[in-house]
């Protein structure tokens, strides 16, 4: 049985792509600005006497420690903006809408100057996030449409199902995605949404 979904891209689900790959390759040094905000943030009581010195004099003292969480926080989701603001101005096909059709032998995708199939065994992972349903193959690249998408909620079991099937729920050290997030029908899991 072959399932049909038909995607028209919005600025907003390939900003929304972006932004969750790049939480997910940026996770260590998300983690790496909160706790250096925590170090910025105790440093007047761990490391100086605020009695001496006055407690604003220490925190000018410390701002460097700020440079990272501020690199994070502002200056890399300001540049991701733009930068897909741009890729999506300047690539025509990735505006144009697409025909998924998924099959026990692989995935075809047609849009108006393209066309291709990719078979289960190059998808690493799969995910739902905010509406959107995200594939990512052995090579980086990934498939994106909405939930929207299927004429119907059986259609979208049969998907469901046949993700569960054929993606593997196991991935190596290097998978961004870490394991099929389609565990439950009808149902994100995804914490960051």
């Amino acid at each position: 049985m072959a399932i049909e979904v038909a995607y028209n891209p919005t600025f907003q689900d390939f900003l929304a792509m972006n932004r969750w790959i790049a939480r997910r390759v940026w996770r260590v040094v998300r983690y790496l600005s909160v706790v250096m905000i925590a170090f910025y943030l105790a440093s007047p009581f761990l490391f100086h006497d605020p009695g001496s010195e006055g407690l604003l004099s220490t925190y000018a003292q410390s701002l460097c420690v700020l440079i990272l969480p501020a690199v994070f926080f502002v200056l890399i989701p300001a540049n991701l903006y733009f930068a897909a603001k741009k890729r999506w101005n300047a690539a025509p096909e990735i505006r144009e809408p697409r025909r998924f059709v998924f099959s026990e032998d692989g995935i075809t995708v047609e849009g108006g100057s393209f066309s291709g199939r990719v078979g289960w065994s190059h998808i690493t992972g799969a995910e739902a996030h905010r509406g959107l349903v995200i594939l990512k193959t052995n090579q980086s690249m990934y498939y994106l449409f909405s939930e929207k998408g299927f004429p119907d909620e059986i259609q979208r079991e049969a998907f469901l199902h046949l993700v569960r099937k054929k993606v593997s729920p196991t991935f190596g050290r290097n998978s961004v995605l870490g394991r099929i997030k389609f565990l439950e029908p009808c149902r994100n899991i995804d914490r960051d949404a």
